[in-house]
């Protein structure tokens, strides 16, 4: 029975996750396409390497400290769901 309500909570968060990237795109097509390239083409390649770069590892922190604090409950689960879940979750909180 765990197993069928995580499934079906997962399935819910991916849900959330693709409403929410269709409301960033229709955002983003009011806002205009144009405007949001040119801002993003006039940042500094390598300030930007760096940013993606820091968020990555973040959430592998983040990830590996939920892991870990799963592992001290005793819970068994997946890195692949938990990243799932971790990236939905900061998706919809901000």
């Amino acid at each position: 029975m765990q197993k069928r309500s995580t499934r079906r909570s997962l399935k819910l968060w991916s849900l959330i996750f693709v409403a929410w990237f269709f409301v960033f795109i229709l955002l983003l097509l009011g806002f205009g396409v144009e405007n949001t390239f040119k801002v993003l083409s006039n940042l500094n390649p390598l300030f930007l390497a760096g940013a993606v770069l820091s968020f990555c590892i973040a959430i592998t922190i983040s990830m590996l400290d939920w892991a870990f604090l799963l592992a001290v409950l005793k819970e068994k689960v997946k890195l692949r769901i938990l990243s799932r879940v971790l990236l939905a979750g900061l998706f919809v909180d901000n």
